[in-house]
């Protein structure tokens, strides 16, 4: 359901191929495991770097809020500021190499 989401927020038909899409998915699988787990990562004293790179990837970080509230909604947990940061670059990742196929 998570890739639906990424499809549908960042209008891509096809997410299944690149090295990107490897290390999202790779990403997604190991933060879901920390989810279920109650292990979500603890956020860090990383604020200014966070809110650089949040500023820089609007679309990647609102797909990603768009997931976290699709994960709160059905787990009771919000994702944490270093979970966001997280899968906003590897969004961002997957957009730039989705924007190189296309050229």
């Amino acid at each position: 359901q998570i890739l639906n989401i990424v499809r549908y927020c960042m209008k891509i038909a096809s997410l299944e191929e690149g090295i990107a899409y490897s290390r999202m998915l790779t990403h997604l699988q190991l933060f879901v495991s920390r989810l279920l787990r109650g292990q979500m990562t603890d956020d860090d004293q990383e604020d200014a770097l966070r809110r650089k790179i949040l500023e820089m990837c609007p679309e990647e970080y609102a797909c990603v809020r768009r997931i976290g509230r699709f994960i709160e909604q059905k787990y009771g947990e919000p994702i944490t500021g270093q979970e966001e940061l997280y899968l906003t670059i590897h969004l961002h990742q997957l957009m730039t190499e989705k924007k190189k196929e296309v050229k």
